[in-house]
């Protein structure tokens, strides 16, 4: 398991994107449902900088 924090943004530019699609948040949706992945601040769902 790897405990590194990336933002929605990092993971993009992983990937080789140039900005966040709509694919990538619903991937990450998935994962987040799956338990694969979690929010670093679970309360702050909504924030933007997540």
């Amino acid at each position: 398991m790897n405990d590194k924090t990336l933002s929605t943004r990092d993971i993009s530019g992983h990937l080789g994107q140039k900005s966040i699609s709509g694919h990538l948040k619903r991937i990450l949706s998935r994962l987040i449902k799956d338990g694969l992945v979690e929010w670093t601040e679970p309360d702050a769902v909504k924030s933007s900088k997540q």
